[in-house]
């Protein structure tokens, strides 16, 4: 018969094997546990996706859908769905101040009336530009100017300027006074305002249209091609390969208004694109993620 010690030691060595396996289970739980969080927060969506747009978005006039063009109402809408970048279309009162206004008149988006270059700045900043889109929610809102633009973006946006017709000494000492200089890009309508700005800012980014390489050659006699916009159905691996390799970003004119328009511009490998519906492409980013998952 075992002694009473020797039961006590048995029953003791059993009681610690008991232990030490429930701890090292215990462990091998917690272990298990922890990395499966760690994996599920690794392999979690970023918000709305918006870090995984496959290109840059560029909203033409602002989220004009949502609120009324060119103004910092439709730039904020813009941002709020994932924009980068915002159009400003730079126009010039009578006595030299810039706006952000599309049109040539003021007939449309105000409640004034006559071309913008024919009035004065006095007269314009008196004018209605939300009343036409919503007047419940945006009476009284002005025509900005191209200084309170960039000062409403400064720090949330880059911005794309349209130039249609201004002083150039005046906009680029303007955007390099704001901050904007490294965080813009510019189009003119005319050519022989492209020659005149690249003498004036050789340091700004210049934007092009061209449907070919042919085209983008041509501009590279006068300028430093940054952008050049196309059509979806004009972009060719070639085309791509061709701008890749002298460090312009293509970009897609995409004015359209359907889910497919702005999947064709994804599929085309453009590294940007050019929209009014940044809320619509935002749906499409989330549908693909959502299908993605």
């Amino acid at each position: 018969m075992a002694s009473p010690a020797s039961c006590w030691r048995r029953q003791i060595f059993s009681i610690m094997k008991h232990k030490t396996f429930s701890m090292l289970l215990a462990g091998l739980l917690f272990t298990a546990c922890t990395a499966n969080q760690d994996k599920n927060k690794t392999e979690a969506p970023k918000d709305g996706f918006r870090e995984q747009h496959p290109i840059e978005v560029v909203v033409h006039r602002g989220a004009n859908d949502l609120a009324p063009e060119n103004t910092l109402p439709s730039a904020d809408s813009a941002l709020a769905h994932g924009a980068t970048w915002i159009e400003v279309d730079v126009r010039t009162s009578k006595d030299g101040v810039m706006y952000n206004l599309h049109d040539e008149t003021l007939d449309r988006t105000t409640d004034g009336r006559g071309k913008i270059g024919e009035r004065t700045s006095d007269y314009i900043d008196e004018l209605d530009a939300g009343s036409w889109y919503d007047e419940t929610r945006f009476k009284g809102l002005h025509v900005p100017t191209i200084e309170t633009m960039l000062e409403g973006l400064k720090g949330k946006a880059n911005v794309f300027f349209d130039v249609k017709d201004c002083n150039l000494q005046e906009l680029a000492d303007l955007v390099r006074r704001t901050g904007f200089a490294d965080k813009s890009f510019f189009w003119f309508g005319r050519e022989e305002m492209l020659r005149e700005f690249v003498q004036i800012a050789p340091e700004m980014k210049i934007k092009v249209n061209a449907s070919d390489i042919e085209r983008i050659e041509y501009w590279k006699t006068i300028c430093t091609p940054s952008i050049v916009e196309i059509h979806a159905d004009k972009i060719t691996p070639d085309f791509l390969d061709y701008c890749h390799k002298n460090n312009i970003k293509v970009m897609v004119g995409a004015q359209g208004e359907s889910l497919d328009d702005y999947q064709t511009a994804i599929e085309t490998g453009a590294d940007m694109i050019n929209l009014d519906k940044p809320e619509l492409f935002e749906k499409l980013m989330l549908q693909k993620g959502i299908e993605g998952e």
